[in-house]
This record gives C-alpha cells, structure tokens and sequence, in this order.
C-alpha cells in the first residue's frame, strides 16, 4: 500500500511538471468545440479569454441536430430540430454516440 502511494505521488509530481514543461504562447487562432449530444458550443480564444460564439438566433449553444430537406437545403440547429417531426427520414440526432463506432455495429444498425 504505500509503495503504491508512493509511486501516484512520484507520478503527480512528473504529471505537474509536465504540464508546466509544455506550457506555451498560443500563436495563431484557437476554437474550441464543445460537441454535445443535445446541443453544441463554439468558443475562439481572444486573448487570454474564450468567447463563445453566437448562433444566427443570437444563442450561444445551438442544438446537436442536422437535417436535408427534399429540395436539398442543409438545415442545422434549431431551424432542424423544428422539422424533426416533418422530416424525420432525413434528420440526424444524437449522433455523438456513434462516432468511432463501426458501421457494422449494433448499436449503428438499430438507428438504421
């Protein structure tokens, strides 16, 4: 036991100098990406701050949902989430939980 609390305080110590080790200046511009699974976020670093941008509708988070209407049109967020129920063959939701998952999957085949 306290050879293994040894070892996690030896490893915090190397994981805290290594954060600090690879500290830099961002150079260039900096966007995060906050995918969720309901809804999705954008923010750009200005600064040493994030600023989180703004849908079309003036909303900060914009819901997790894309769609293809028939005349082809792309709609995203919220203007797809209120189609939904109109155009369920071409709506995609809730798609986070599939990403790195093989086609074959079971999980991807059910939504099919």
């Amino acid at each position: 036991m306290l050879s293994t609390l040894r070892s996690l305080a030896s490893t915090s110590r190397l994981a805290s100098r290594n954060v600090y080790r690879f500290k830099s200046d961002i150079r260039g511009h900096v966007i995060g990406v906050d995918l969720g699974t309901t809804n999705s976020c954008v923010a750009v670093m200005e600064g040493k701050q994030a600023k989180v941008i703004e849908n079309a509708e003036g909303i900060r988070t914009t819901p997790s949902v894309v769609a293809f209407t028939k005349e082809g049109e792309r709609l995203v967020g919220a203007a797809a989430k209120r189609q939904a129920v109109t155009n369920s063959q071409n709506t995609l939701y809730a798609t986070k939980r599939l990403i790195g998952r093989r086609f074959d999957d079971k999980e991807v085949q059910k939504d099919l």
